[in-house]
C-alpha cells in the first residue's frame, strides 16, 4: 500500500465562507480602514490571480563567483478579478476622475477587500481564514461585451495584502454573506436592439471592448525612503479606449473616418443596461480600420475598430 504524499485537506473556489467584500477608507487613513466597518459586498466574482513580490537584489563582491547576499529593497502586492457587475458602484471606484473634495464615488478612495474561506494547516480539517487586501486601488479596467454576459476584468495595486489567518484582520467588522447577493449580473442582451451608438448613429455591433487605464504615481505607487511597502498610489492620469465590430453595410461613415480628411471626434454611447449601466464616451478618436476579406470565408464582412477617446464615463 502507498501512502498518500497528500496529509491534508486541499482547498479550492469551493471553499469560500464568504463573498468577496470591501470598504472604502478615509482619505487620511491610507491603508487603514476603520476597526468596525459595515462591508460591502463585491459584484459576483470567478477569477481571482495573486501577484506578491519581494524585489530583491543581489549583492556581489568578497571575491565570489556567485552573490554575496540578497538585499531585500521593498513589497509589492497587485491582483486581478473578473467580475459579472449588476450595478456600477465598485466600477465608479475603479474609473471616475479623483474628486479629493467628495472621495465616496471615485478614485480618490482607497479600498479595503475582505475574502474568507475554509482552509485547512496540515490537517484533515477545516478553519476560516481571512484575507486582508489594504490600500488598494484600481490601474486598469477591463470591459468586453461579446454575445455572453458583460464581464469585467480589475487590475488592483494594494500597499498589502495580508497572510490567510484564522483571525480576521479587521475587529468587528459588520461582513456579508452569500445571501446578500441578490441580481445576477448584466448580459449581452440587456442593452436592448441596437446598444451602441456613434455620433448618434446606432449600428449592429459585437465584441464591444471599453478600457481604462489609470496612471499611478510612479507606475505603480510609490514608496520613499524607508518604507517596505507603498506610502500611497494615487492616481494622476487616465488613458481610455476601446474597439468594437460592425457589419459592413450600414453606411459609409466609420470608413470616411479613415479617408482623406482631417480627423473627426465623435461622441460614442453603449446603454450596458439602460437606467442602471451606460459608458458615455467624448470626443473619440478612430485609430484603425481593418477588413478580412477571403473567398474561403462564409462570414459577412466586417469593420474592425478601434478608438482612443478623451473621456469614459458610467453611468
Amino acid at each position: 500500500m502507498v501512502t498518500s504524499q497528500l496529509t491534508y485537506l486541499p482547498t479550492g473556489w469551493h471553499n469560500h465562507s464568504r463573498p468577496f467584500q470591501y470598504v472604502a477608507e478615509t482619505l487620511n487613513a491610507y491603508a487603514t480602514p476603520a476597526a468596525s466597518p459595515v462591508m460591502i459586498v463585491c459584484p459576483l466574482i470567478d477569477d481571482v490571480t495573486l501577484n506578491f513580490e519581494n524585489q530583491i537584489t543581489k549583492v556581489y563582491g568578497d571575491n565570489s563567483t556567485t552573490y554575496f547576499k540578497p538585499l531585500l529593497l521593498g513589497k509589492r502586492y497587485n491582483w486581478t478579478a473578473k467580475i459579472a457587475p449588476a450595478d456600477i458602484v465598485l466600477q465608479l471606484l475603479c474609473t471616475k476622475k479623483p474628486n479629493y473634495a467628495a472621495i465616496t464615488d471615485n478614485l480618490a478612495s482607497s479600498l479595503y477587500f475582505l475574502r474568507s474561506w475554509l482552509q485547512s494547516v496540515g490537517a484533515y480539517s477545516f478553519t476560516e481564514h481571512f484575507q486582508g487586501y489594504a490600500g488598494s486601488r484600481c490601474t486598469n479596467w477591463d470591459l468586453v461585451i461579446n454575445g455572453a454576459r458583460v464581464d469585467i476584468t480589475i487590475a488592483m495595486v494594494s500597499q498589502l495584502i495580508t497572510k490567510p489567518n484564522a483571525t480576521n484582520p479587521l475587529t468587528t467588522p459588520t461582513m456579508k454573506a452569500f445571501s446578500d447577493i441578490t441580481s445576477i449580473g448584466f448580459s449581452n442582451i440587456d442593452g436592448g436592439s441596437l446598444p451602441l451608438t456613434v455620433n448618434s448613429i446606432a449600428y449592429p455591433q459585437e465584441n464591444f471592448h471599453a478600457n481604462v487605464n489609470n496612471h499611478m504615481i510612479n507606475g505603480s505607487g510609490r514608496a520613499y525612503n524607508g518604507s517596505m511597502v507603498l506610502d500611497n498610489n494615487h492616481i494622476f492620469k487616465q488613458d481610455f479606449s476601446g474597439d468594437y465590430i460592425v457589419p459592413v453595410g450600414k453606411d459609409l461613415n466609420l470608413e470616411g473616418h479613415f479617408d482623406n480628411v482631417a480627423l473627426s471626434s465623435v461622441p460614442m454611447v453603449y446603454a450596458v443596461k439602460p437606467a442602471t449601466m451606460t459608458i458615455t464616451i467624448t470626443e473619440a478618436d478612430h485609430k484603425t480600420l481593418s477588413v478580412a476579406q477571403s473567398a474561403s470565408s462564409d462570414d459577412e464582412w466586417k469593420l474592425n475598430l478601434a478608438f482612443d477617446c478623451k473621456n469614459l464615463v458610467l453611468s
